[in-house]
């Protein structure tokens, strides 16, 4: 009597580990390593936001990140709608988006002004506008979209793909269409 038992109990775990998703989803592109580096004079780029586009991809992943203080981001997969991250990106020809992270190394202002009169608020709002802009990196407006983006990367299979971007490079300040912008 024990064994069917035991019997049903594998049947459960079966169930179980193929419900849990090993590995990739069947609709998610084959994806593979890519790490991005962003500088600036020469110097980490901090502070920006790397959006990637390719049409391999399904419209419910996002391939995104936010460089870290080294100016680097080993790029992520994104299920937007479970929730999920995949590491890498897709593989093929994939364009690139950067722009500037506006709340890059700040504190969450709605925290911070808790318990703070009016002048109090006002006077901690300039200041975190005042060290914005010190800090902020300049992105050319042509890298903001990546679907205008004159930045192009051949991702492939099964390698560790990098790419590093220099944001001084004057090839960078193209006049773009304003109609072709996305909107975020």
């Amino acid at each position: 009597m024990q064994r069917p038992h035991f019997l049903s109990l594998f049947l459960v775990l079966l169930y179980g580990i193929t419900l849990c998703g090993c590995g990739l989803p069947p609709d998610l592109p084959p994806l593979a390593e890519f790490k991005i580096t962003v500088t600036k004079n020469g110097a980490p780029a901090e502070g920006c936001f790397i959006t990637v586009h390719s049409d391999a991809l399904p419209n419910n992943y996002g391939c995104y990140g936010a460089l870290d203080s080294h100016g680097t981001l080993s790029l992520k997969t994104h299920d937007l709608v479970g929730k999920r991250q995949y590491a890498g990106a897709p593989v093929g020809t994939v364009k690139i988006g950067i722009r500037r992270d506006g709340n890059y190394g700040m504190e969450d202002p709605r925290e911070a002004t808790k318990g703070m009169d009016r002048d109090q608020s006002f006077a901690y709002a300039t200041e975190r506008s005042r060290r914005m802009t010190e800090n902020e990196t300049y992105v050319p407006r042509s890298l903001g979209d990546p679907l205008v983006s004159p930045i192009e990367f051949e991702v492939i299979v099964k390698q560790s793909n990098a790419l590093t971007i220099e944001l001084d490079d004057p090839k960078w300040d193209v006049p773009i269409d304003p109609r072709r912008l996305q909107r975020y």
